[in-house]
This record gives C-alpha cells, sequence and structure tokens, in this order.
C-alpha cells in the first residue's frame, strides 16, 4: 500500500511540475498574451479569462469579439465556424510585455530596435500600424505622440 501511495504521489508531482503555468503576463508574438492562445478553444478561454465583461460583438472580418477589460485588459477574437481564438489584443496597460521587453508605452523606436522593420500601415485616425507578419504581432501607435508610443498590441497568427 505504502508504494502505491508512493507511486502515484511521484506521478501527481511530475504532472504539476512538467504542466506548463501560463499564469504570466508574457506576449509571445505569433502564440499568446498570457493565459489565451492563438487557436485555443473558447471555453477554454472562458475556463482560463473568466466571463467576458459583455456579449460578444461581431468584428468587421466576422469574428467574434470578447472584451476582458476589467480585470485581463484584454480582447479576443474568435472564429464562430471553429469556435478558436485567432487574435489577442491588450492596451492601456503595462502589465503584459514580450520577453525582450516591449510593452505598451513602448516606443516605435524602441520596438524597431528589438524587432527590426515593420510593414507600417497609416490607421484611421493618427495611428499607424507596425506589423510583423511572419511573428504574428502588431503594434499600433499614436503618431501624435512626439514620442510615438505603443498604446495597443495584437497578437495573431504567424504568416
Amino acid at each position: 500500500m505504502k508504494k502505491l501511495f508512493a507511486t502515484l504521489l511521484l506521478l501527481g508531482l511530475s504532472f504539476i511540475f512538467s504542466t506548463p503555468a501560463f499564469c504570466d503576463q508574457l506576449i509571445v508574438p505569433g502564440e499568446r498574451i498570457g493565459p489565451v492562445f492563438i487557436g485555443m478553444r473558447d471555453d477554454d478561454m472562458i475556463r482560463a479569462l473568466g466571463k467576458p465583461d459583455q456579449s460578444p460583438v461581431t468584428t468587421a472580418e466576422g469574428l467574434q469579439e470578447f472584451q476582458f477589460i476589467r480585470n485581463h485588459l484584454l480582447i479576443v477574437d474568435v472564429d464562430p465556424k471553429t469556435h478558436t481564438v485567432k487574435n489577442i489584443a491588450t492596451g492601456h496597460t503595462t502589465r503584459y510585455q514580450t520577453s525582450t521587453g516591449i510593452k505598451v508605452g513602448a516606443t516605435q523606436e524602441f520596438v524597431e530596435l528589438r524587432m527590426g522593420k515593420a510593414s507600417v500601415k497609416q490607421m484611421p485616425g493618427d495611428s499607424i500600424s507596425l506589423n510583423y507578419v511572419s511573428s504574428g504581432i502588431e503594434f499600433v501607435i499614436r503618431e501624435k505622440d512626439k514620442q510615438k508610443k505603443v498604446f495597443v498590441i495584437i497578437v495573431k497568427e504567424k504568416h
């Protein structure tokens, strides 16, 4: 009986320590922001983040947009056909950052120093997008800001 208990205890401990915990605030381009992954099922997303702040709305691209602003400062787009996460965005917080230190508030110069030159696109209003398609990440920057700081970070599938 003691051998069985010891074996079960070891198996349980090995499972605990071998299962990655994604309760960090890491942004991994093309993969995740914190606990939410590209390709994650919508029910797993809700289990990880809790109930969304409001009912999802349909985006121009036909995706379902879930807002988790109050507790996580995340917006997650889900494909209603496959029920999987397609885009994850964060803004107005320095909670999440890449392994190279890029976070909301970083300057365009800092982003380009860390990531290289991006595909730049003019956005509505006074913003530009630095899109790193092959890495699966986009940074939205306000041009009117003298320091040109990031105010939204979007993680997407790599292409």
